[in-house]
């Protein structure tokens, strides 16, 4: 799952970067968003995880 979201930011970086500099092309705009999507989702569950590891190593 990390590995999931480190490809997805790199490629979040780079559309925001192209975004920024008006590059983007319009026919990504909407990738953009689905992967903005993808990576808080992914961040979500990659820190409850954590989260949740950090509890069992506590206990």
């Amino acid at each position: 799952m990390e590995e999931r979201l480190s490809e997805v930011r790199k490629r979040v970086m780079t559309l925001e970067w192209d975004k920024s500099h008006s590059q983007l092309n319009s026919g990504m705009e909407q990738k953009y968003g689905q992967l903005k999507a993808e990576q808080e989702e992914l961040q979500k569950k990659v820190g409850t995880i954590k989260a949740d590891m950090k509890e069992k190593d506590a206990a």
